[in-house]
């Protein structure tokens, strides 16, 4: 399994992450790259993009926040830009409070390695592509790091921002080897 290196990773990150599940999420863009992904992070204030690995749709695996780093504040982002989206038409990218945290007790996103996938999945299922990827993925992460034990969709932990779509919700289900 490759994994593409070649994003920068940022200096300022808080590397006290002891991963104890995966999140996958997806990216809510039907075309998008790591590179895009990461200035969109950045231009919301985070240090760099905000989660451990990004997986395009033709299965290309790509390395973000090391795995002892954290995550980006999950909650923080999710809640800003859904409600800019939701309630007055803002954009997404405009600064998100907090989407970096130097304290653990106050973001949901610690102890857990996030995978996010390009697409949106609310309107295209995964390709075959991605999903082997994705799994292989998981597999890897469970190999290396003993104490994970579960993978997560985003929408089990933060039902209310319904990421992962209606597609991914039976590929979780029957997916028993994640």
């Amino acid at each position: 399994m490759d994994i593409d290196k070649t994003l920068p990773i940022s200096e300022n990150l808080v590397y006290r992450n002891n991963p104890l599940a995966i999140v996958v999420l997806d990216s809510k863009n039907l075309v998008t790259t790591i590179q895009d992904m990461d200035q969109i992070h950045r231009s919301m204030g985070m240090r760099m993009f905000g989660y451990h690995y990004f997986i395009a749709k033709d299965g290309s695996i790509y390395r973000g926040r090391p795995e002892n780093a954290f995550a980006c504040n999950i909650e923080s982002v999710l809640v800003h830009t859904y409600s800019s989206l939701i309630s007055s038409g803002e954009s997404p990218l405009l600064q998100a409070s907090t989407p970096e945290s130097t304290d653990a007790t106050m973001i949901q996103s610690v102890d857990r390695i996030f995978i996010c996938l390009e697409g949106n999945t609310d309107y295209q299922p995964i390709p075959p592509a991605q999903r082997s990827s994705l799994v292989a993925l998981a597999a890897d992460i469970k190999s290396r790091q003993r104490n994970i034990r579960n993978v997560y969709s985003l929408a089990e932990i933060y039902p209310q921002f319904n990421n992962l779509g209606k597609f991914v919700f039976k590929f979780f289900l029957t997916n028993s080897s994640l």
